[in-house]
């Protein structure tokens, strides 16, 4: 069996454990096979880029014509009204 790092921050060598910075930065084909040199002990080694997908999502009284329900809260030294069913914010 080879030998791999997965799920690493960096793309790291799995040969000597050397990292990448900025693997962010690297030209690559999501989730293709890649072939690097590492710049330390320059073996060649496989990496590919995990892409992690996560979805959000916020309610909206105004894209429902309802009406906020605002209270007052303290948001850095300062109160605001906040709509307890949306969240939205306004200065008081």
């Amino acid at each position: 069996m080879g030998l791999e790092k997965l799920y690493e921050n960096e793309v790291t060598c799995p040969y000597c454990g050397y990292s990448i910075s900025d693997s962010w930065d690297l030209d690559g084909d999501d989730g293709e096979d890649d072939v690097m040199e590492c710049g330390n002990c320059w073996k060649k080694f496989v990496w590919w880029r995990n892409i992690r997908i996560s979805y959000s999502s916020k309610a909206d009284c105004e894209l429902n014509n309802e009406p906020h329900e605002f209270d007052v809260h303290e948001i850095d030294d300062k109160e605001h009204k906040v709509c307890i069913k949306c969240g939205n914010i306004k200065d008081l």
